[in-house]
């Protein structure tokens, strides 16, 4: 069996702005003025206020929103794809002209390549029955790629699917450890280009390749990972 070392990178699909709070002079708080040119005054010095908070707060709800798609499967897009075989490179894919169906067209080539009867390739993500297992998965069944599909198509009881967030959680299920926290913990974390969360900016920027190489490091770190957690159960040498 080869072991498939992947890591996948998403952008959230931007929603309809939500509608902003109208806000007018009957909503400012008088309190106990009585005079006109008073109650004036203060509607004029504090409506401006009053109504920039409610744009604020549909701004924020607009940015929370669009930046929480990326983690759900059907509102949100594949552009970053890194993964390595065994020992082998590190091959970072990103989307191009042809957007995420191009990119999932290569990775589907790729798998195709390696295993075109689905028999002899496990799967190694963190996080992986969460995040990259079924949004891949579910690209296989939406563009047709039946490679892709049957790399994915794994459920929690597969015993060719390894999430090393679970492998390491054990018993633990309350807590949630982040790749970053266990490559810290073990040692072996290198100098991090981004965040999860700084991946939205750095791809409204333009900056893919930059994606493409945090992605390509988030792999780099799961094999060693993967590498330390099954280091006593025979797994691997």
């Amino acid at each position: 069996m080869q072991t498939l070392f992947i890591d996948i990178e998403t952008f959230g699909n931007k929603p309809d702005y939500p509608e902003v709070e109208q806000v007018t002079a009957d909503d400012v708080k008088i309190g106990n003025i009585k005079d006109p040119e008073k109650i004036a005054a203060k509607i004029a010095e504090t409506l401006p206020t009053l109504q920039q908070a409610a744009k604020d707060k549909a701004e924020e709800a607009f940015q929370k929103e669009w930046r929480g798609n990326a983690v759900k499967s059907t509102r949100c897009e594949v552009i970053a794809v890194s993964l390595a075989f065994d020992d082998g490179p590190i091959q970072n894919l990103t989307i191009d002209d042809e957007g995420e169906i191009g990119l999932m067209h290569k990775l589907n080539q790729i798998l195709a390549d390696i295993d075109p009867d689905h028999r002899i390739i496990d799967v190694v993500a963190h996080n992986g029955f969460g995040f990259d297992f079924p949004i891949l998965r579910h690209r296989g069944l939406k563009y047709g790629f039946k490679h892709l599909y049957e790399a994915f198509n794994v459920t929690k009881y597969d015993t060719r699917a390894k999430d090393t967030q679970v492998m390491f959680q054990g018993s633990d299920i309350r807590t949630y450890y982040s790749m970053d926290s266990l490559a810290e913990f073990f040692g072996f974390e290198g100098k991090s280009i981004m965040t999860g969360a700084e991946v939205h900016d750095y791809f409204l920027r333009g900056e893919i390749d930059l994606i493409a190489e945090y992605c390509g490091k988030d792999v780099e770190a799961l094999r060693k990972l993967y590498r330390k957690l099954t280091r006593f159960d025979g797994i691997q040498p």
